[in-house]
């Protein structure tokens, strides 16, 4: 009888944590734009007076499963068939994309900068880590190809859950230029993982794998996707796309070495791998802005100079 009690008791403990890190990893509480917006311009991520002397459009598409989803399309400074979609990840919504403008604007990149669902302008009420995002992002590209021709040149930068979008963007379209996957994690199940064991750490392995299923049957249930069908890295074992890895050496969300695991893997196509001592997570760019422009630069010119061979 004693037995049975506890376990009950157990296993409703494990519900109420269940419920508690769903809602903090599906529906994360969304930061103000306004605040981050002066806080990047205070730290010189974002030059304000450049920022709104930009040519601007907004743009607008339905996802599959039918939202309004918002996009902001930035000309490039002069006439160019290059074009970049910036992925902001989770929480930060898409002013997190603005501090990389710079690089991509002094290449004559032609910048759109997307609203992933339930952030920004765009409709929504839960974030899947990729799993509905990249088919949002795959509608994105389209629209770019259908305004502008198939024969455009199209990269993809993504930072955190963005980077997870735009790897898992791969399983969809083989014929992007170049990816930039910034913070990215290798796999959602993995990385519950490592998060409940950074807040619990004495959880018995036994327990932490029914959490992370109690976990999964509501994302399930309630967000239309599935953990195991939210896996990055198995997205860049079979991609040939050229792709660019950052991360922060002192990432405690998303630890460093899920990129260095799907670095590992990726055995077709130009790759190259860019730690950021001391970064904590998506901060790879406030530690070194100009170095970190230096090394996207230099890697978008090295593809499209081996594109044009």
């Amino acid at each position: 009888m004693t037995f049975i009690l506890l376990a009950v008791v157990l296993l409703i403990g494990l519900i109420y944590i269940s419920d508690y890190f769903y809602k903090k990893v599906i529906k994360r509480r969304l930061i103000n734009e306004d605040t981050t917006f002066k806080e990047y311009v205070n730290k010189k991520l974002i030059d304000e007076e450049f920022y709104y002397s930009l040519t601007r459009e907004d743009l607008y598409i339905t996802s599959k499963d039918g939202l309004n989803l918002k996009g902001t399309f930035i000309e490039a400074q002069k006439t160019s068939n290059k074009y970049v979609v910036l992925v902001h990840g989770i929480s930060i919504g898409p002013v997190g994309s603005l501090k990389y403008l710079d690089a991509f604007y002094s290449l004559d990149f032609n910048i759109l900068i997307i609203h992933q669902r339930r952030h920004g302008k765009s409709e929504g009420r839960h974030s899947t880590y990729g799993y509905h995002e990249k088919q949002d992002l795959f509608l994105w590209v389209s629209y770019l190809r259908k305004i502008f021709g198939n024969d455009i040149i199209i990269g993809l930068h993504g930072e955190s859950m963005g980077a997870a979008t735009v790897l898992q963007y791969t399983e969809l379209d083989q014929n992007i230029s170049f990816i930039i996957a910034d913070c990215g994690f290798s796999d959602l199940s993995e990385l519950l993982k490592f998060q409940i064991n950074y807040s619990y750490p004495n959880i018995l392995r036994p327990l932490l794998n029914i959490l992370i299923n109690l976990i999964n049957i509501r994302a399930i249930k309630r967000a239309k996707f599935n953990f195991r069908d939210t896996s990055p890295i198995k997205a860049v074992e079979n991609s040939e796309i050229p792709t660019l890895f950052i991360h922060g050496k002192n990432d405690s969300l998303v630890p460093w070495f899920m990129s260095e695991k799907m670095y590992q893997v990726k055995t077709k196509g130009i790759k190259e791998l860019y730690f950021v001592e001391e970064a904590a997570h998506a901060e790879a760019i406030k530690k070194d802005k100009k170095t970190y422009d230096k090394k996207i630069t230099d890697f978008i010119n090295k593809v499209l100079s081996t594109r044009e061979c």
